[in-house]
C-alpha cells in the first residue's frame, strides 16, 4: 500500500513527522533485517515487518504489526512485547522482542543507534517508529488502558491505512494483485509437472 499510495505515504509521514512525499526514491521494504548496535549484532530472526527506506539521509522508518485480536490486552502486550533485551553468544548478540528492540529497551552498551541492512546497504532506524494494530485492539486500549510505550511510538490501525489507500474494491484488488502468483509453476519443476516424480 505505502509503494503505490501518496495518500498512505503521507498518512504514515505525518504520523511519525517524518515527510514522506515528493521525495525520491523512498520505498517501502517488507522484513528489513537488524544489522547490529554498538558493539552487539542481531541474529537473522531480528526483521523490521516493514522498513521505509529513506536513502537521502540512510535513515529507516520502522513499522511493526500486530495484526491478531488475542492477548494484546496493555498487560498481556507488555508482558509479551515490552520485557528489557538480553545477550547471548557469549554477550555478543543481542536478544529480545522487536517492539523492546525499537523501544530502546537494550543494554545501556548498545547506545541509542539500531542499524538495518537492506540490499547490502546500511540505513539506521529512526528515533520515531510505526506500530499497527487493529481498530478494536485501539479501542480496548483506549478503554482499558494503553501498553507503555514511549512517545516515539506512533500507533496507526490497518483500517486507517486501508482507508487511506482507498475504498474496500481498490484494497480487494490490491490484495489480489499481492496472491496472484502461479504457486504450483513456482513450487514444483518440470519433473513433478511431467508427472515423472
Amino acid at each position: 500500500m505505502f509503494n503505490s499510495s501518496q495518500s498512505v505515504r503521507k498518512l504514515i509521514g505525518d504520523k511519525a513527522g517524518i515527510p514522506l512525499i515528493d521525495k525520491d526514491n523512498i520505498t517501502a521494504m517488507p522484513e528489513v533485517s537488524l544489522a547490529r548496535s554498538g558493539p552487539y549484532i542481531f541474529d537473522g530472526a531480528h526483521r523490521v515487518d516493514v522498513g521505509v527506506l529513506l536513502p537521502g539521509t540512510l535513515q529507516c522508518l520502522p513499522i511493526e504489526a500486530k495484526m491478531g485480536t488475542d492477548r494484546l490486552s496493555r498487560n498481556e502486550f507488555e508482558k509479551r512485547f515490552l520485557q528489557p533485551c538480553g545477550t547471548s553468544h557469549g554477550g555478543n548478540r543481542l536478544t529480545g522482542s522487536m517492539i523492546s528492540i525499537l523501544e530502546k529497551k537494550l543494554p545501556a552498551s548498545a547506545g541509542e543507534k539500531i542499524e538495518v541492512r537492506s540490499n547490502g546497504i546500511i540505513y539506521q532506524l529512526t528515533q520515531e517508529w510505526i506500530l499497527v494494530v487493529r481498530k478494536q485492539v485501539l479501542s480496548s486500549w483506549h478503554a482499558r488502558g494503553t501498553p507503555s510505550l514511549s512517545p516515539n511510538c506512533k500507533i496507526l490501525t490497518i483500517e486507517e491505512i486501508a482507508s487511506a489507500y482507498g475504498d474496500y474494491s481498490a484494497f480487494n484488488d490490491l490484495v489480489g494483485e499481492l496472491f496472484s502468483a502461479d504457486y504450483y509453476h513456482q513450487w514444483f519443476d518440470e519433473e513433478v509437472l511431467q508427472g515423472k516424480a
